[in-house]
């Protein structure tokens, strides 16, 4: 009989424990409703330009990839092989 109280005390405390602290950490949002902005940054260091970003996705890298390169003055990105 003792074996069995302390069984059942365990589930008992394991219970509370998952009662007190599910609320607290509710499952992630599968969809978010804002999109991840554009970030852009540049920076000379040592007399040589550093250039660094991100787009949200894929198909806006495509898209300004091609307007960039469509702008004669733009050629250097064609060298780079951007």
């Amino acid at each position: 009989m003792k074996s069995a109280a302390i069984v059942a005390t365990g589930i008992v405390a394991l219970a509370l424990l998952a009662a007190l602290c599910l609320p607290h950490y509710p499952p992630p949002s599968t969809a978010s409703l804002t999109p991840t902005p554009a970030n852009f940054h540049a920076r000379v260091e040592y007399g040589t330009l550093i250039l660094r970003g991100s787009l949200p996705n894929e198909a806006s890298k495509a898209a300004i990839l091609q307007q960039a390169l469509a702008r004669p003055s733009l050629l250097c990105c064609k060298r780079l092989g951007l």
